[in-house]
């Protein structure tokens, strides 16, 4: 009977150890994981990052040219509001 129990506290033991090493496997895995995890992230911000930087500048520079076409629109706009007075004065 002392045998038998014994052998049952082994078996105990043992299953429990089985279930340690799951645990353990799973939290392994589970590390493993978050690692991935957080470097696919870390990844994701980098590639992010760079696009906000190019896209940035390409975007002053478009607002730039904008302002600049502006201006240019509203030099001739002026110019044409004079010719078309000269040619009135010149009619009458």
């Amino acid at each position: 009977m002392a045998t038998q129990k014994q052998s049952n506290r082994q078996d105990a033991f043992s299953s429990r150890g089985a279930i340690r090493s799951d645990v353990d496997l799973g939290v392994s895995v589970g590390a493993d994981l978050a690692t991935k995890d957080a470097n696919r992230f870390l990844v994701g911000l980098v590639v992010m990052a760079l696009v906000f930087a190019l896209l940035l500048p390409l975007t002053v520079i478009m607002y730039i040219d904008i302002l600049s076409v502006r201006a240019t629109i509203r030099a001739e706009a002026k110019e044409l509001r004079k010719l078309k007075e000269e040619l009135k004065k010149e009619k009458q």
